[in-house]
């Protein structure tokens, strides 16, 4: 889980297809549920979670 639960940058994001954005966009949310909220671990997640929604956005994919 520690692999997943790294920060993903915009710029690591746009190299990968829809179906990876989304399975990634999944597995972190899955991990949210067992992560304290306020941890520096959750954080990480939530920003990652949201630059996927923005790659996402920006390339005009369906979610």
């Amino acid at each position: 889980m520690e692999t997943i639960m790294r920060l993903w940058t915009i710029d690591e994001l746009m190299l990968l297809i829809r179906e990876e954005l989304c399975r990634l966009a999944e597995e972190l949310e899955q991990g949210l549920a067992g992560l304290e909220p306020g941890t520096a671990l959750r954080l990480t997640a939530l920003t990652s979670l949201d630059n996927i929604r923005r790659v996402i956005t920006w390339r005009k994919l369906s979610y």
